[in-house]
């Protein structure tokens, strides 16, 4: 079972309720307000529903690749560990690292047999789904240096938000190429905490199931690179689930008026994106940061407010509400043990 800490959860919802506050009085109520009386709700009701179809298709995406190899599990039980890792990615912002680790969990009690495998798949998914992310913050990148031809600062400033991802792409990339090189780091890494002298029983067993995970993790790889097919349908998908999430951000500007180009669009996505994920980020941040930027290519501030908000609602918070409404549900038909996570 997971025990999962409420309280912080509410403490950075709260401050970030409170942000949101200072920024529209800062950009203005009444002009704030005027916006949004003349916002065409019909428009905007398909954001959040463009966002959920987006969730779905990446979804699905991963579960193509544990039929790719074979795995005993339908997409009901994928279904319900994929929006556990969703739900705990909004609620815990880590890079996804927190996410991915629930789902390393919840898929072993799955497939207890098939770990190694299962885990291939996750890394090989995070990959497909890296892609059209990557280039986008290369779209971003470009356009914000040669487009808008923005000061060294600002240049900085966007690089150091994409940063996080050009590191996990090579990452992913190195895990995916060199998976021998991961066994013998992890035997070089016990080797030197079983030379401390504490705990040698624990470790050995640690050691050994380490080993035995990667083994089997290096297996999937293999199995997974004899079927291609599947390989390249989630990439597909993953690019459509992308599109999805593209065409969510242009509905909710299109809902208050404003048509930007697609290249506006795609650089807002993914600073916000990264602006979202990064570890312990507080909400409201990400909407004070995507106001700016909507400032600085030519949005009046109570416009760039208020779509930054609308976004966010369409996104993270409509994936936070259903994830945590479903949430305890999804982990109680989770076949398995009961063990405790900490999160």
């Amino acid at each position: 079972m997971f025990r999962f800490n409420v309280l912080r959860l509410v403490a950075f919802t709260a401050a970030g309720f409170l942000l949101l506050f200072f920024l529209i009085e800062f950009v203005g109520l009444e002009e704030v307000y005027e916006v949004v009386s003349n916002m065409d709700c019909h428009i905007f009701v398909f954001a959040p529903a463009s966002a959920l179809v987006g969730s779905h298709i990446y979804i699905y995406a991963w579960y193509v690749l544990l039929r790719g190899l074979g795995l005993n599990m339908s997409f009901r039980e994928a279904w319900k560990i994929m929006w556990c890792n969703i739900f705990i990615d909004q609620a815990l912002p880590s890079g996804s690292i927190s996410g991915e680790a629930a789902r390393i969990v919840l898929l072993s009690r799955v497939t207890p047999d098939s770990m190694g495998e299962g885990l291939a798949t996750i890394v090989v998914h995070r990959i497909c789904s890296t892609i059209p992310f990557l280039a986008a913050c290369m779209v971003g990148l470009v356009y914000f240096t040669f487009h808008l031809k923005v000061g060294l600062l600002a240049t900085l400033i966007v690089l150091t938000l994409y940063s996080p991802i050009f590191l996990v792409a090579a990452f992913l990339v190195a895990v995916t190429l060199y998976p021998g090189k991961a066994e013998a780091f992890v035997d070089f890494l016990f080797k030197i905490l079983l030379a401390s002298g504490r705990w040698r029983e624990t470790l050995k067993i640690w050691r050994g199931r380490m080993l035995r995970t990667v083994r089997s993790y290096c297996e999937g790889l293999r199995l997974i690179s004899k079927n291609m097919y599947s390989v390249i349908l989630s990439l597909i998908l993953s690019f459509i689930s992308f599109i999805f999430e593209i065409l969510t951000v242009s509905l909710v500007f299109a809902s208050i008026r404003i048509y930007l180009p697609v290249a506006s669009v795609i650089s807002v996505y993914s600073i916000g994106m990264m602006l979202q994920s990064a570890p312990i980020m507080v909400p409201g941040v990400p909407e004070v940061g995507v106001t700016y930027l909507l400032s600085s290519i030519g949005l009046d501030p109570p416009e760039a407010a208020w779509s930054a908000i609308l976004n966010r609602l369409s996104t993270f918070w409509v994936r936070l509400i259903l994830g945590g409404l479903t949430f305890t549900s999804l982990l109680a038909n989770i076949p398995g043990k009961e063990k405790e996570l900490n999160l």
